[in-house]
């Protein structure tokens, strides 16, 4: 499939099963290394990390590492996500146990929605937020130190590591936070969470209904087109330009 389409690939497993680093690097290292760039651009961008002498950082921390996560997608895209090693974390320290996972639109709001989708032949748009991960906020106070990530050596002199300043992918609490940070972007461009599902989110407005619901980092919106594509352009203040995916419409 991936040849068909000049993605240059000798098996439909390599669009399931992601590389290591080196793995990666052995394959393809000019285009990896571009890849790994474009990764650490992207954390700069969102603040994700600071870095920080490793003489400053308090005794006895636990010291987090990180993996890679190498995946070339169908279209040839190839993308070098950095994820912490999670299991590292200490509870209690690291993440509270209570906030590690992000509430999902229930299933019968989802059947209701395209029901109602097709019934009131509304516009609806479906929204994919890249990076979403990145846009979480450490709420209860951690502090969590990572290991320069394979590839991003050439940045940072020897003795440096990273303050984590947002979640990333990987983290116990990145899940959680996020949906945190989507639920406080939606409240501020005028939606209500609804009290029978804590993913679906209403306003009204002069040209009606409009609804929003969120699994992970999807968006569905409904409604009037001129309030769906307002709502998500509003949501740009909250997340960057690039974050807003590729919108899927589907029109009754």
């Amino acid at each position: 499939m991936g040849a068909g389409i000049g993605g240059g690939f000798e098996h439909t497993f390599e669009l399931i099963i992601p590389m290591k680093y080196h793995e990666a690097m052995r394959k393809d290292p000019k285009g990896w290394k571009k890849a790994v760039q474009k990764e650490h651009e992207r954390m700069v961008e969102h603040g994700v990390f600071k870095p920080i002498d490793m003489n400053q950082v308090p005794k006895k921390s636990k010291i987090l590492t990180s993996t890679r996560s190498m995946k070339q997608k169908a279209d040839g895209t190839k993308r070098a996500r950095l994820n912490a090693r999670g299991f590292e974390q200490i509870p209690g320290e690291h993440y509270s146990e209570t906030g590690v996972s992000s509430p999902v639109v229930n299933e019968a709001s989802i059947f209701m929605l395209l029901t109602l989708l097709v019934m009131a032949r509304l516009y609806g748009e479906l929204n994919d937020f890249k990076g979403a991960f990145l846009n979480g906020h450490f709420t209860n106070g951690e502090k969590l130190y990572m290991r320069i990530p394979e590839g991003f050596e050439a940045y940072y002199p020897i003795g440096i590591l990273l303050l984590l300043l947002k979640t990333i992918y990987g983290l116990k609490q990145s899940a959680f936070e996020y949906w945190r940070a989507l639920f406080q972007a939606l409240k501020g461009v005028g939606l209500k969470r609804s009290k029978a599902d804590p993913c679906v989110y209403l306003r009204w407005t002069n040209n009606g209904l409009n609804i929003w619901t969120s699994w992970v980092n999807d968006l569905l919106a409904i409604g009037n087109k001129a309030d769906v594509v307002e709502g998500r352009e509003n949501l740009k203040e909250y997340f960057s330009l690039d974050e807003v995916g590729e919108v899927l419409e589907y029109v009754c």
